[in-house]
């Protein structure tokens, strides 16, 4: 009996440690709304956390942003050759894999696909069409039609007429002067009729392509390596590109602090308060477990005293 009387100081010490620290971690979040009775409001209501979750968020935010994750530290893991080659593989197997036409993804792209139609023969491929008559026009018309025919029509003439008798009436300086005019007036009528001749033709090839699969271009092409290894060179040339020069840039500018300043705002305070003891919910009950071995601690110290 004088044992336990003896040990009592002790037991109570160590139940006192431990539902004090408890109840100091419970307060934390509870209670989570503020208790008034009238118009007073009952103190230490609510929680330390529910209470200051405006700056508890703003403290998270610039230690993550400013600390954890900087914008440095995305353009360094958009670079990362991990990052890069999972890119590489995931783009080249579904270009390769896709059971998509070009023109499918020519409608998707303008947001105009519609199921079933793999044709592309939405208004995006006539667009590309006319785009590409334009430019075709634009630079045939900036071609020396008087140079071209010289060099061509005026040769054969001459060479057919040398040694006859139109040879007198037809020489290098006569049919240079008809080139002139003749260049002119091809030049004239390339510029006006230029793209409505080469539409039907640009029309007929485009359909074509458009009606076959990414892999199957690069075998119509004939092109001298495995159309896997081209699509991944190629996409792996405009990934660094726009690691490099794009996106690097861009997440620099990605302001992370306030992202999660505004997601922490949002939640609710039981979303916070399991957020945080899915974190440090072990090291939450080592507290409340020192308290109850330090307050043994001090009762055993009180047997002595």
């Amino acid at each position: 009996m004088d044992i336990v009387i003896m040990l009592l100081p002790v037991l109570v010490g160590a139940v006192i440690g431990y539902f004090t620290n408890y109840i100091a971690i419970k307060m934390l979040f509870r209670p989570r709304k503020a208790i008034k009775i009238g118009s007073w409001t009952l103190p230490f209501t609510p929680g330390v956390i529910p209470r200051n979750q405006a700056r508890v968020a703003r403290a998270c935010g610039e230690a993550v942003g400013e600390r954890l994750v900087t914008g440095e530290d995305m353009s360094e893991a958009l670079r990362s050759s991990t990052l890069r080659e999972h890119i590489l593989d995931l783009m080249t197997g579904m270009v390769t894999e896709t059971e998509h036409t070009i023109g499918y993804y020519l409608d998707k792209a303008a947001g105009a696909a519609e199921a079933g139609d793999e044709t592309g023969g939405s208004g995006v491929l006539e667009q590309i069409n006319k785009a590409i008559a334009d430019k075709f026009a634009a630079s045939a018309g900036k071609l020396d039609y008087q140079t071209i025919i010289m060099d061509t029509a005026g040769v054969a003439i001459l060479e057919k007429t040398q040694g006859t008798m139109a040879a007198m009436f037809i020489n290098e300086e006569r049919v240079q002067s008809l080139a002139g005019p003749i260049g002119e007036k091809m030049e004239e009528y390339i510029a006006e009729h230029g793209a409505e001749i080469a539409l039907p033709v640009i029309r007929e090839e485009t359909a074509r392509l458009a009606a076959m699969k990414p892999a199957e271009v690069l075998e119509d092409a004939d092109i001298t390596e495995e159309p896997s290894d081209f699509i991944r060179r190629t996409i792996g040339v405009i990934y660094d590109k726009l690691s490099e020069d794009v996106l690097a840039g861009a997440v620099k500018h990605i302001d992370v602090s306030s992202l999660v300043e505004k997601k922490i705002n949002e939640m609710d305070v039981r979303e916070l308060e399991d957020l945080v003891l899915s974190v440090m919910k072990n090291e939450l009950q080592a507290v409340i477990n020192l308290g109850a071995l330090i307050g043994a601690v001090i009762g055993t110290v009180n047997i002595f005293i």
